[in-house]
């Protein structure tokens, strides 16, 4: 279970739900690279990569 790319994508979710920017960003990419799925690894990657710049605005 420790190598499901599920989990590490579920983290992720949870960190971003938070505010943990680059605590989520670290596990999306954690969850891409433990994936064997191109599609599931662009997604994942994507995810990652929305997180890299300013935070959004508080509102």
């Amino acid at each position: 279970m420790a190598e499901d790319p599920r989990l590490s994508a579920a983290r992720a979710r949870l960190w971003e739900l938070v505010g943990e920017r680059v605590a989520a960003r670290e596990a999306y990419r954690m969850a891409a690279a433990r994936s064997t799925n191109l599609a599931q690894q662009r997604y994942l990657n994507a995810r990652a990569d929305r997180l890299t710049g300013d935070p959004p605005p508080a509102g």
